[in-house]
């Protein structure tokens, strides 16, 4: 008679690859959706620079036990990283704008504008590719930038002529710089990806997952002079639960970045990320009221329409001639969130090679969209 736990492994040996990447995509990204809240939560009562230095300190020191108990041999992993310091450090270089961004973002301006601005990466990084490593630029990529162009004057715009009708501008009265903030943030990570694919291309042992180390670990050390009066919160028993579930959420969550892709198509993968684009702001808006304005309603509806038709285009051509994709995990957080969350916040890579068509690319840092087939 089969256990209970021999029965669901049965099932899960059962399950068709797809059924299983979007399960594990799924649950990624439902991990993810509850960080715009929890960096919310933790600046109600800290300063913006004690709350990402605890967050990026947790995230670095979890990253380090994941990365060493899934690398197994650390020595070997020791020895790589020297062996690549130098592209380690100017991909981890450019990934810590990234985890800084995500939350200095969030708790400057509206979650939901942060994280839509902050999707606009997969466009990005296909242009930064297309310029410098000669990739090519598709007509539907170059009709999402439109659409995310017009989408993204619809938040601007009204702000800057002060017509947008906010009611909570006095709590927070950076709203703007935040809304450049998540654009600058959105723009590193697509910058991590493309650096990520030009130096695998030269060295195909780069220990990618050593990038959200040096990222959370230099946004660690760069915050610490501003965290006043001192590093120690002023409510420690409400911030580092906090920073430590968020670290928690972001890491677990990079985990499932960096597998989903081994069963289901960039494509797929890249709609499932949308889902932290509409939660993150739906658990703001439940938990704190914070409704956004109705030009940012307009321009994310368009926002995330532009995205999802730019992410369809090439699962249905896969799915009309039949072709498959090879999908090699890289790296995960970000995190960032997103950070690299994207990566966020991110702590993985994702590594896809190109359908039929298009020129073969390889690697995702943090989060989570498509650049493959952009």
């Amino acid at each position: 008679m089969c256990t209970r736990q021999e029965r669901s492994r049965a099932e899960w040996h059962e399950m068709t690859d797809r059924t299983r990447g979007f399960l594990i995509g799924g649950a990624a990204v439902f991990l993810m959706t509850p960080d715009a809240l929890l960096c919310r939560l933790a600046g109600a009562n800290e300063s913006v620079a004690v709350v990402t230095f605890w967050r990026s300190a947790f995230i670095c020191a979890l990253c380090c036990v994941i990365t060493s108990v899934g690398h197994r041999d650390v020595r070997r992993l020791l020895r790589l990283t020297r062996d690549h310091i130098r592209p380690l450090l100017f991909i981890g270089s450019i990934s810590s704008v990234t985890s800084l961004g995500f939350p200095l973002s969030l708790m400057m301006t509206g979650s939901a504008e942060a994280l839509l601005i902050i999707s606009l990466n997969p466009l990005w990084a296909g242009v930064i590719g297309w310029w410098f490593l000669d990739d090519v630029l598709p007509l539907r990529t170059r009709l999402a930038l439109a659409g995310a162009t017009a989408s993204i004057a619809l938040i601007f715009v009204p702000r800057v002529l002060g017509v947008d009708g906010r009611t909570s501008r006095e709590q927070q009265p950076y709203r703007l710089a935040g809304d450049a903030l998540a654009f600058v943030t959105g723009l590193s990570l697509a910058s991590a990806m493309n650096a990520m694919r030009y130096y695998r291309r030269k060295h195909n042992q780069l220990p990618a997952q050593v990038v959200q180390i040096i990222a959370s670990g230099t946004v660690t050390l760069v915050t610490a002079p501003f965290c006043s009066p001192s590093i120690i919160p002023r409510e420690p028993g409400s911030l580092l639960p906090t920073a430590v579930a968020m670290a928690a959420c972001i890491s677990i969550a990079y985990l499932g970045f960096n597998l989903a892709p081994k069963y289901i198509t960039a494509a797929e993968f890249g709609i499932l990320m949308l889902v932290e684009t509409v939660l993150g702001p739906l658990w703001v808006f439940l938990a704190l009221g914070d409704e956004p304005s109705q030009w940012t309603l307009m321009g994310g509806a368009l926002l995330l329409a532009t995205l999802l038709v730019h992410e369809l285009r090439p699962l249905s051509r896969s799915n009309s001639e039949g072709a498959t994709l090879s999908r090699t995990p890289v790296m995960t957080a970000n995190t960032g969130s997103e950070d690299l969350g994207h990566l966020e916040d991110a702590t993985l890579a994702i590594e896809i090679q190109d359908q039929a068509g298009e020129r073969a690319t390889e690697g995702r840092p943090q989060v989570p969209h498509d650049i493959e087939h952009v």
